[in-house]
């Protein structure tokens, strides 16, 4: 996996904030029970449609029941990527691992002296309210941008970098990245 130098310092580990994957939840829990109601309302229902429903109810509940696994296995892929993606800033670069669905994994290292711009996004109200957002890091060179989605204090994390960076160029007599406006 992931090598960490024994000369080599981890500064920050972070993962996703929590809130995006709890409200993906909570809908594929509506989702998973939605099958469920109307079997709990045939009581209300008029005796022929009673009868109807009574019939079929057997298969009717075989298919909600794999209605609810089908959404547990998505839960659990979604969880999985929640759970596996993890961004590590170290004294030298940046790991940033991202988990493509079960078998599927984004390894990317950026190495510090590399960077050369930092913003940080935070759009929309709760993101504003909670303090989370993207963290978007341009490198030196012919790779895409880095970008972590999601993440509680972005401003924070942009902060630690910076000042990582800054240290770098002096140790190192290299022009510091140019500061980026939020």
């Amino acid at each position: 996996m992931i090598t960490i130098h024994p000369d080599e310092k981890v500064l920050a580990i972070k993962r996703k904030f929590w809130l995006p994957i709890a409200l993906q939840g909570a809908g594929l829990f509506l989702l998973a029970f939605a099958p469920f109601f109307p079997l709990l309302i045939t009581n209300f229902l008029p005796q022929s449609t009673q009868t109807i429903v009574n019939q079929f109810g057997p298969h009717y509940l075989f298919f909600a029941t794999a209605w609810l696994l089908i959404i547990w296995v998505v839960f659990f892929i979604l969880w999985t990527d929640y759970y596996l993606d993890i961004f590590i800033v170290t004294d030298r670069r940046l790991i940033d691992i991202e988990q493509i669905g079960l078998f599927g994994r984004d390894v990317a290292e950026l190495r510090l002296e590399r960077v050369q711009d930092i913003k940080v996004e935070i759009i929309g109200f709760l993101p504003t309210i909670l303090h989370f957002g993207s963290l978007h890091i341009q490198s030196a060179g012919e790779s895409e941008e880095i970008t972590i989605e999601n993440i509680l204090h972005p401003e924070v994390l942009k902060d630690i970098i910076s000042r990582q960076c800054d240290e770098l160029s002096k140790t190192q007599n290299i022009s510091p990245p140019p500061s980026s406006k939020i």
